[in-house]
């Protein structure tokens, strides 16, 4: 088996759009540590936090573009106010 690692350093941002939403913005830099990698990449993300009780719903998409290739991602999360 071999390993691939990356470091992937995230300015993600939050906007309160009123008292249950909030908009995620965000953007990644993949940087493998690999002697022999040659490319990294970016990753342009939008995301969305909806509160519901005390549970928030956290849907999103994003682009990820690395070396000559772009992938679309998807993804849902959830968090707990307390």
């Amino acid at each position: 088996s071999s390993y691939f690692y990356i470091l992937e350093p995230t300015l993600l941002l939050t906007f309160p759009f009123n008292t249950k939403i909030e908009l995620n913005p965000s953007i990644k830099m993949l940087l493998p540590l690999q002697e022999n990698a040659t490319e990294s990449g970016i990753a342009l993300n939008f995301g969305l936090g909806y509160l519901f009780n005390k549970i928030i719903i956290r849907p999103e998409f994003g682009i990820l573009f690395f070396g000559n290739e772009s992938f679309q991602h998807y993804g849902i999360g959830l968090s707990y106010k307390y």
